[in-house]
């Protein structure tokens, strides 16, 4: 796909919002309502054996809070609560989400990941909004997500400017805490944004003094889809994008 790298004015990317959405839900900790949700169950239902009590509970933290931020975010997009844009040389167009996001048409974790729409399936000829850049105006954004936020138990500005001062380890283009935390460069997969968490986890783990295949081992989580030696490799691919061998950020 040819990207002439057009952009929407006065909008947010996809990508970004889909971030700072995460970190509203991670900040604000998880709700009641939260709990009761099927997500929390299947995620506490996994067997993480290997993990500490404190780490499996800021696992499962990060990971029902991002399922969830998704859930939400995924919810607006079909409705047509937030009207998602594409860019080109007129502006940006606006799209129809009745056609966009059908049911069975978007792969929703990895369009959030890339910021790009990403089918379940590929006709034999796409459509041009196929692995287009996504935005949302400022607009609507803005006063969305500050409802959510204050849906959540929280005032905006203030959850706002926490945001704002932690580290972003999500994005690529963005500030890094460079005593402590890796960044993912702005071309890491969809494979790279899952297993992130736990290259963070293993490079701690390096740095209190493990070696890197140990490190790995210990945070690797349980995947009846894959191999526990595929985790591995998939986990070890990810940290070498962020991390030198003894746990450094790399430069």
């Amino acid at each position: 796909m040819i990207d002439d790298g057009f952009l929407v004015p006065d909008s947010v990317r996809l990508i970004d919002a889909a971030s700072e959405l995460r970190s509203v839900f991670e900040i604000s900790g998880l709700t009641e309502s939260d709990r009761s949700h099927p997500a929390y169950a299947f995620y506490a239902s996994l067997s993480l054996h290997h993990l500490d009590e404190h780490t499996k509970s800021d696992w499962l933290k990060r990971t029902v809070a991002g399922a969830l931020s998704e859930k939400a975010l995924e919810r607006a997009l079909v409705r047509g609560t937030l009207q998602i844009w594409t860019a080109d040389a007129a502006d940006g167009r606006p799209r129809d989400s009745q056609v966009l996001f059908a049911p069975n048409s978007c792969k929703w974790h990895d369009t959030f990941v890339t910021g790009r729409f990403i089918p379940v399936q590929s006709p034999f000829k796409e459509p041009a909004y196929f692995r287009q850049r996504l935005f949302i105006k400022m607009a609507e954004w803005i006063p969305w997500r500050d409802d959510i936020i204050v849906s959540r138990g929280g005032i905006a500005q203030e959850l706002l400017t926490a945001i704002t001062a932690r580290p972003n380890v999500s994005q690529g283009n963005q500030p890094r805490n460079v005593q402590l935390l890796g960044c993912l460069p702005s071309n890491a997969t969809a494979a790279n944004r899952r297993d992130e968490p736990y290259a963070h986890t293993a490079a701690k783990l390096v740095r209190s003094g493990k070696g890197l295949a140990e490190a790995i081992r210990c945070v690797a989580p349980e995947d009846p889809t894959r191999e526990k030696t595929s985790v591995e490799s998939a986990i070890r691919r990810t940290f070498a994008l962020m991390y030198a061998r003894d746990g450094s950020p790399l430069p």
